[in-house]
């Protein structure tokens, strides 16, 4: 599968103009491509917290794509999915793999802030995310507003 059609495929994280970017950006967003995480397919799938191989990936790529972002912006961008914020917490507890996958990808360590009276969310927060996504994707998939 050429790059133009790698990056029109629905589990892809290349941006839309990726094409125009630079060699050190491509490489960036083809490695975030290529990264997999069977063991959490394996475990989501055990907790019943996905339903098809099809939903964890649509879901995994979004996440991806979610980091991408975060890398990009260098904001804090809210997590306006609960489906991808459930891969995200199991994610999370592959602790060796997790540290790695934000070491690679984003520089450092993930923080995971959820929302409660004494950590609320930064209500701009949610508004960056959009606007990033729409800036390097286009439009938010379903599952964002799921």
């Amino acid at each position: 599968m050429g790059i133009e059609q790698l990056a029109q495929n629905e589990y892809s994280v290349l941006p839309s103009r990726f094409s125009h970017l630079g060699q050190k950006e491509q490489q960036y967003f083809t490695d975030l491509q290529h990264y997999q995480a069977p063991w959490l397919y394996e475990k989501l799938l055990q907790e019943n917290q996905i339903a098809s191989p099809d939903d964890y990936n649509h879901r995994f790529t979004e996440f991806k794509k979610y980091v991408a972002l975060l890398f990009i912006s260098q904001e804090p961008l809210g997590m306006i999915s609960p489906k991808i914020d459930t891969l995200w917490h199991q994610f999370i507890l592959f602790t060796r793999q997790y540290h790695e996958f934000g070491q690679q990808f984003y520089g450092r360590y993930i923080h995971h802030e959820p929302t409660t009276s004494l950590t609320p969310l930064n209500p701009k927060s949610n508004g960056t995310f959009e606007a990033w996504y729409h800036k390097v994707y286009g439009c938010l998939p379903d599952v964002w507003n799921e």
